[in-house]
């Protein structure tokens, strides 16, 4: 044998060792990629079996029924399951919408229905916790659950067709304009919680509810306790669970002390909201009404 030839033979020797390395190395990655392909050929499906946002027709909650004497004078309500009284961007104070954001969506005004950093961030949250603790979906989103989805259910499709719902609601209604209409209506849809076979519909009856006053004077304190409440109303409820409630508005108003400059920015001109004097020290309290103790304080 030449000794041409016996170099190639140890070359094919060479070649034979590295192959199983090799493929030990290309398999997982032919594995990761073609579930990749499935995960976005699934989504793209899942998305395109959505009927546009053109299609659908919004439910229509309504109002609570009030009856009238023949003066003009309120007599009361038509009893029903839901106690709901839509009202009007200007009677919703800053703290109840900033509150909103903070919990709920703080990249509210910078998003375009998605919040992609949100997912990401939920989505490390509840690996590192082995249990869903966190959420991603955006305000636009959970708008269009309570507005365009019958029956949701918890499940991968539904965030699919939620997310390009969002993203139509979003380019039917742009601009700064179109987000505050997206932000009242969720604060007329959204439940804060049911109480004595009851359920408070919107903003308007949950201050009714739960502090006796029209939304347009809560306090930033009551506006805190009440956008912590959605998330999980019968968890946060103030009537049954004080003491969660109270963690959980003091959360929102920790959020409201570290995004200062940014609310106060949007705060800004709003008589009656005054961030330093609400937030900084934070002594401040919910009606007494709902037994917080008045010592509770954010540290």
């Amino acid at each position: 044998m030449t000794y041409r030839q016996r170099k190639a033979r140890r070359g094919r020797r060479r070649g034979a060792r590295r192959n199983p390395a090799l493929l030990i190395i290309l398999v997982p990655l032919l594995i990761v990629g073609v579930a990749l392909v499935s995960a976005i050929g699934y989504v793209i499906a899942i998305a395109a079996d959505t009927p546009p946002l053109s299609e659908l027709k919004p439910r229509d909650e309504g109002a609570t029924s009030v009856v009238y004497a023949a003066d003009g004078s309120r007599l009361g309500y038509v009893r029903s399951d839901e106690i709901r009284t839509p009202v009007s961007w200007s009677d919703m104070p800053p703290s109840a919408r900033e509150a909103t954001i903070a919990i709920e969506d703080e990249r509210f005004y910078e998003h375009a229905g998605v919040d992609y950093s949100a997912i990401i961030r939920a989505g490390v949250k509840n690996l590192e916790s082995g249990d869903t603790v966190q959420g991603g979906s955006t305000i636009t989103q959970q708008l269009v659950r309570a507005l365009y989805i019958e029956d949701p259910q918890r499940n991968f499709e539904r965030k699919i067709r939620e997310a390009k719902l969002a993203q139509e609601l979003e380019d039917e209604h742009p601009g700064r304009a179109g987000k505050n209409w997206i932000l009242r209506e969720y604060l007329n849809s959204v439940p804060y919680g049911t109480n004595y076979g009851r359920t408070a519909i919107g903003i308007e009856a949950a201050a009714q509810t739960y502090f006796s006053k029209h939304a347009k004077n809560l306090t930033l304190a009551e506006s805190a306790l009440l956008a912590g409440l959605p998330q999980a109303p019968s968890q946060y409820n103030p009537f049954r669970a004080p003491g969660p409630a109270t963690a959980r508005r003091n959360a929102v108003l920790r959020l409201f002390k570290g995004g200062h400059d940014r609310i106060a920015n949007r705060l800004d001109n709003h008589a009656g909201v005054r961030l330093d004097d609400s937030v900084e020290g934070i002594e401040v309290l919910a009606n007494q009404k709902i037994g917080i103790p008045i010592t509770d304080r954010v540290i």
